[in-house]
């Protein structure tokens, strides 16, 4: 217990306890002490750090490795709490979203686009983009971020056979996002540790998609 308690503390877990406990809050010291949890915060250690206990049971799962197609037989209700947590995610206005990726059609061309998953009423699923950032086609008109419905990738980051190595694109470039509180979104990472997408991912101002800062990579767990 003392040795699950200590990684609960380094993971951050433990100074955020009042949100639900009431014997680590009071109401007299809210204005000085109390802060809601903000997940982009939290970078000293990746949520998807995993504990010997967590290791364990992920060793039953048969969950899909890697990146996998969405379908209608993938259910998150379904997943443990450790497989929940082995899906790659990233900061969206405060929020961590589940990332995935999907082919965007342009013309005859067809690239290869990162988003977060976003789950309709209905049960269906799309990866999009986001409301700051957008497309920009060869006819030079602007398109919107978003995959067909249910047709894009999800990311598991358990992968023992590949465990501490990165996620890569199929030029090799590692998988990147950004925890930044005023932006979001996902791509690759270049030599100059930048993190980017395709060069016509935009955003609103009209520039490229690219951020150099507040920017982690993700690797097998």
């Amino acid at each position: 217990m003392h040795a699950l308690g200590n990684y609960h503390i380094r993971k951050g877990d433990l100074p955020y306890m009042d949100d639900s406990i009431n014997g680590f809050y009071k109401a007299e010291n809210a204005a000085a002490l109390y802060e809601p949890i903000q997940d982009w915060r939290r970078t000293h250690r990746a949520d998807t750090h995993m504990n010997t206990v967590d290791t364990y049971f992920m060793s039953f799962s048969t969950m899909p490795q890697g990146w996998f197609a969405n379908s209608s037989a993938f259910d998150l209700a379904e997943l443990s709490k450790q497989e929940r947590l082995i899906l790659a995610r990233f900061n969206v206005e405060g929020k961590s979203e589940y990332a995935c990726r999907f082919d965007f059609v342009d013309g005859e061309e067809s690239v290869l686009l990162y988003g977060h998953v976003k789950q309709e009423e209905n049960g269906d699923r799309t990866c999009i983009g986001g409301d700051a950032l957008y497309f920009q086609k060869s006819d030079g008109s602007k398109a919107e971020i978003v995959s067909p419905v249910n047709q894009f990738d999800w990311l598991s980051l358990h992968k023992p056979d590949s465990h501490g190595e990165p996620v890569v694109d199929a030029q090799g470039a590692t998988l990147c996002s950004t925890y930044h509180a005023d932006f979001y979104g996902m791509g690759f990472q270049t030599d100059l540790g930048q993190c980017v997408q395709d060069e016509r991912v935009r955003v609103q101002n009209g520039n490229h998609w690219l951020l150099g800062t507040h920017v982690r990579s993700y690797v097998y767990n």
